[in-house]
């Protein structure tokens, strides 16, 4: 049985791996902290929209095992690659689970719970959850998803927001801040479909892309967050380049409006 003070051990055991990790550069070292911060957040997130479910409370402690572990394998990559980009390097969800298995960091859970928690780690990351997972499985990375999104819209906001400050290359992925946006990024906003990677071709682009994880959210609550703290609304209006867009977004609002239960 999971229990909270489980739990615990599990978060000594997940900040003693991250301690292991030391560079000399202040930039990789200031990357190991974001990344536990980031963790920490993702992992209460978790357990947040496990609450707004009702679901019992080993549930709640499975959810947010899974949000603590969900990015284990980005320490390890960071350190072999200096890089935090899958496509340079690794993929870092199916790192992750080969991280846990080597440090056998799970071995006090059940098969089932285990089995769960490397689903949702495997999956978090990829653009779609793979089908052959067992209901429990699918449901679990659902959760860690939406964790994960909620996190990221929070540092991608208040990321955009600080306009005197020094971009950050490693968070834009490089990509130029140009006053254009793909067409291809248009038509996949408007089929509602998530954009590819291939298809962006700068900053206003991955914004776009942001945006359109409202399409990947799979909870109410997820919804309830992204409407109230109007992550969407700062990512837009950062855009250097709005008009091919703006059709686009009244829909995306409308959407995410509908299915945070918003009538207005």
């Amino acid at each position: 049985m999971i229990t909270n003070e489980t739990l615990l051990r599990f978060k000594n055991a997940f900040h003693k791996h991250v301690d292991s990790f030391i560079f000399k550069e202040d930039f990789f070292q200031n990357g190991i902290e974001s990344k536990r911060e980031h963790t920490i957040r993702v992992a209460e997130n978790s357990r947040l929209i496990a609450e707004s479910l009702n679901m019992s409370q080993e549930e709640k402690v499975e959810a947010e095992v899974a949000g603590l572990f969900h990015d284990i394998g980005r320490f390890s990559q960071l350190f072999d690659f200096k890089t935090f980009v899958d496509r340079k390097s690794v993929d870092h969800g199916e790192l992750g689970v080969n991280v846990l298995k080597e440090k056998k960091l799970l071995s006090i859970l059940s098969e089932e719970t285990r089995n769960n928690i490397y689903a949702a780690v495997a999956n978090h990351n990829k653009a779609y959850i793979a089908e052959n997972l067992s209901f429990s499985q699918k449901h679990l990375t659902k959760i860690v998803r939406d964790a994960d999104k909620l996190d990221i819209f929070k540092l991608a906001s208040q990321h955009y927001q600080q306009k005197h400050s020094v971009r950050d290359p490693a968070f834009e992925l490089g990509l130029q801040d140009e006053p254009f946006v793909t067409r291809e990024v248009i038509e996949a906003l408007e089929n509602k479909c998530l954009i590819q990677i291939e298809h962006m071709n700068c900053l206003n682009d991955f914004k776009l892309l942001q945006i359109g994880w409202v399409y990947d959210i799979n909870f109410k609550y997820t919804y309830q967050v992204i409407y109230e703290k109007r992550y969407l609304d700062i990512i837009f209006d950062s855009l250097t380049f709005k008009d091919p867009a703006l059709g686009v977004f009244k829909h995306i609002k409308a959407f995410l409006r509908e299915k945070a239960g918003r009538i207005n």
